[in-house]
């Protein structure tokens, strides 16, 4: 299946974690979609899209993802949240294509503020990997509406282990408070 990432999950790194598996072969690569704009989920670091006639989001497309693959990205964008549907984007070169995209349920406040990925790697990439790796650790084992009943707690434990790395050294950079 070929999905076109717009948000956090451009990032290989927690693309990765999410699949629980390398990259590799799926490595994503540059794409746009019309029509939409990025924005930031209130209170979240990560984005959702917003209908746009005049705007153009800047994502990868990943291909060749497995049934498997696909139920753990489920998992992770949690169905309340988004869901999947088939929608036309570009690849660099300006060739169309269809790719699947999640887009909000419309359960997500917008927070009115664009989402930038470059700034979101900078200065929030540390404390979601730490948040993903506990909330994917769930999976198989909890449904996404149990997670989300810990989602307070998750985050905050996140938090509290990247203050602890912060302290010790082993971890350097800023980043934005949530929520």
């Amino acid at each position: 299946m070929r999905l076109f990432f717009f948000g956090t999950l451009m990032d290989v790194d927690l693309l990765a974690l999410v699949l629980d598996r390398p990259v590799g072969d799926s490595r994503p690569r540059p794409a746009r979609l019309r029509g939409y704009v990025r924005h930031r989920a209130a209170g979240e670091s990560f984005p959702f899209l917003k209908p746009e006639p005049q705007g153009v989001v800047e994502g990868t497309v990943v291909e060749g993802l497995s049934e498997a693959d696909v139920a753990r990205l489920n998992f992770f964008e949690d169905e309340d949240e988004y869901r999947l549907y088939p929608i036309e984007v570009e690849d660099d070169t300006g060739w169309p294509m269809t790719a699947h995209v999640f887009l909000s349920t419309l359960k997500i406040r917008d927070s009115l503020e664009p989402w930038d990925h470059a700034a979101w790697a900078r200065d929030e990439k540390p404390l979601t990997l730490l948040w993903a790796a506990e909330y994917m650790g769930y999976y198989g084992k909890l449904s996404c509406a149990e997670v989300d009943a810990l989602w307070p707690d998750i985050k905050d434990r996140a938090e509290i282990r990247l203050a602890e790395m912060t302290a010790n050294g082993l971890h350097t950079g800023s980043r934005r408070g949530h929520g």
